[in-house]
């Protein structure tokens, strides 16, 4: 029984079904080798009309100041360090070819960015501002408290982000002011029963907000 394959080869075991025995054979890997020594990422190709094949590059190659990498074809690499470099490795008409693609970020300056949150893209690369939510309306929960009464309610509320401007008149000479707010445009009254203490309840009335929009306002001068 062996237990060690040629330079090239690998050991492949498989049990028979029938009669429970092992069998051991030696095939040979995907890979080529010369002169004792093995050759990653090289495939044996056969010439036409010669007695012996030749080892061909079957991966690009990106050589980096951490060192060397192969990337295998239709594949795409970026380094560890840096998500803005992107290496593509592909194959055409038996011929290998890597093409680096650099991505260009937009300066965010935090002041430009109006809902004032800046995240990073999904690959890491860029700095971007979220874009602020408009207004609409939404809801939370509102703890109602009266007397030994008490409640949780879903009320709607407003939020959201108005386009306010300050533009110079020729008309009047002057800086005219748009102020546009996030406001409640449509209301109900609404009744709502609040379980007391004992078991008992009384009837709370509120304003029920049913619709939000921009409105403008009267900034002053």
């Amino acid at each position: 029984m062996f237990n060690t394959c040629d330079l090239g080869y690998e050991m492949i075991l498989s049990i028979s079904s029938e009669n429970c025995c092992m069998t051991i054979e030696c095939q040979a890997m995907d890979i080529c080798f010369y002169n004792g020594n093995v050759y990653p990422n090289f495939e044996y190709r056969e010439r036409n009309g010669q007695c012996c094949g030749e080892c061909v590059l079957s991966a690009c190659v990106i050589e980096t100041e951490n060192g060397t990498h192969f990337l295998q074809p239709g594949n795409t690499w970026s380094t560890p360090d840096s998500n803005c470099t992107n290496y593509i490795c592909e194959k055409r008409a038996d011929q290998l070819t890597l093409s680096v693609q650099e991505k260009t970020c937009r300066t965010i300056d935090p002041q430009d960015c109006e809902s004032g949150i800046i995240q990073r893209t999904a690959d890491g690369c860029c700095q971007i501002c979220v874009a602020p939510k408009s207004c609409k309306m939404q809801t939370r929960l509102v703890e109602i408290s009266v007397g030994e009464c008490n409640a949780t309610l879903d009320m709607p509320y407003c939020e959201g982000v108005c386009l306010s401007s300050a533009k110079y008149a020729t008309k009047e000479m002057g800086i005219i002011n748009e102020c546009v707010c996030c406001q409640v445009s449509k209301s109900s009254q609404k009744q709502q029963n609040v379980l007391c203490e004992g078991g008992g309840q009384i009837t709370w009335n509120y304003l029920h907000i049913e619709l939000c929009e921009c409105k403008r306002l009267n900034c002053g001068s």
